[in-house]
């Protein structure tokens, strides 16, 4: 059996009569000046084995002031409030958190052993700590509820009108979708013209209704606007970015009683524009000079950019919806003239790709997806004009062409393989 407990070492000692020396040949009492030196130079420095296990202590309170909210502010918001509980310094610097992110993750409530939590339980945590912070320095406040968490709109109340105290920067407010209580959004308790409205820059609302009747002076500062199946008109949504001079994100998705997007500014500092299966939506009509990115889904509809010279990135998703090749072709060169990257999809294409002369002069990369056909149809597509798009991108690098069959006994893919032949050859002779 191998020992391994620690041998025990035998100190050295001299012979009687013969000097002690070190290790070079000094005797003992100039290597006691050197070490008296070396401790002089390098007072935490340790000759003996001993002493490097003492640890220099750092008291926490004699820290500067602002660095222990600092060192707070880059932790998750649960493992701040867990160091509250062992330290008074960090209690103190607790209340002053910068990010109040309320959601079953950060308040702990969605761990195996808490599968008992009850809404209840989420009011209670997040009672607790709004009245315990100090509402100083709050620059994000994030209420995110699941469909465990079903909250009575009393209490959804009681917590905005505390956020409409803060001057946060950041605002996000989501209730579990299909919720059976409806919330009406209390706009006018946060967007007041008072500092909480002035300092917002992120705005993100999610399952609930909201219907601003009235323009506010005090949302300048608003740069990043996301609703998504929210309950709102586009009078409301006009009415509400009537002043948002700085806006620079617009995400609408699933917000099905839109049926017009337009604004009543120049949008000058827009550069994104993601619109997804609104329903309703009939017209999109912005004028958004610096618009480099346009994101849409959903029917073939009427949109109109402005002069958005800017844009260059587009993607056009109209599935289940057909015709979008089609579209593409002959109405995207004048909407965004100086695009680089487009993707588009289409279901059930039965309308072949005309050659028209307006070109995509600066188009690099090009993605299409086809997917269909998902019913028996009398016609199948014509692949080959898709040459189309290759004859109007002269500054064309990539070219990606996905086929998806839904599964039915038309063959309208495989059996068009002497157009897709067509067009590979079109492609290498190209290249």
């Amino acid at each position: 059996m191998i020992d391994l407990s620690k041998p025990q070492l035998r100190r050295w000692r001299p012979r009687k009569g013969e000097p002690s020396v070190w290790a070079g040949g000094s005797s003992t009492s100039q290597a006691k000046e050197k070490i008296a030196t070396k401790r002089k130079e390098f007072p935490l420095q340790r000759d003996d084995c001993s002493s490097c296990d003492k640890r220099t202590r750092l008291e926490i309170s004699s820290l500067p002031e602002d660095l222990l909210p600092m060192i707070l502010s880059h932790v998750p918001m649960r493992d701040a409030a867990r160091a509250a509980c062992v330290s008074r310094a960090f209690l103190h610097s607790w209340r002053y958190y910068p990010y109040l992110i309320f959601n079953a993750e950060t308040l702990a409530l969605n761990q195996k052993n808490t599968n008992d939590r009850t809404p209840m339980d989420f009011i209670t945590v997040v009672d607790n700590i709004m009245r315990n912070h100090s509402g100083v320095g709050v620059k994000t406040f994030k209420l995110e509820l699941d469909h465990g968490y079903a909250v009575h709109p009393s209490h959804l109340d009681r917590w905005l009108k505390a956020a409409s105290t803060l001057k946060i920067k950041e605002f996000a407010f989501e209730l579990p979708l299909g919720s059976k209580t409806e919330y009406n959004f209390p706009y006018s308790l946060l967007f007041s013209d008072n500092h909480t409205g002035n300092s917002v820059q992120s705005f993100c609302l999610s399952s609930c209704a909201f219907h601003p009747a009235v323009r506010f002076d005090c949302l300048r500062s608003l740069m990043s606007v996301h609703l998504s199946w929210v309950d709102i008109t586009g009078e409301e949504l006009a009415c509400f970015l009537s002043n948002s001079f700085n806006l620079q994100s617009l995400e609408i998705p699933r917000c099905c009683k839109i049926s017009f997007l337009k604004t009543p500014i120049v949008l000058q500092q827009l550069n994104c524009l993601q619109v997804e299966q609104c329903s309703r939506l009939h017209m999109i009509e912005i004028n958004a000079p610096m618009l480099s990115r346009f994101h849409y889904r959903g029917p073939l509809i009427e949109i109109s950019l402005g002069d958005s010279i800017q844009l260059k990135d587009v993607n056009v998703l109209c599935y289940p919806w057909p015709c979008m090749f089609h579209y593409a072709r002959t109405k995207l060169p004048t909407i965004a003239r100086n695009i680089e990257n487009l993707f588009v999809m289409t279901c059930d294409e039965d309308v072949q790709t005309p050659m028209v002369s307006s070109k995509f002069l600066h188009l690099k990369y090009l993605e299409m997806v086809f997917i269909g056909p998902r019913k028996k149809s009398p016609a199948c597509y014509d692949f080959f004009s898709l040459v189309s798009f290759l004859d109007a991108s002269p500054a064309l690098e990539t070219f990606i062409l996905h086929l998806d069959s839904v599964g039915t006994m038309n063959d309208c893919i495989l059996g068009g393989s002497s157009e897709l032949r067509k067009l590979h050859k079109c492609i290498t002779t190209t290249t």
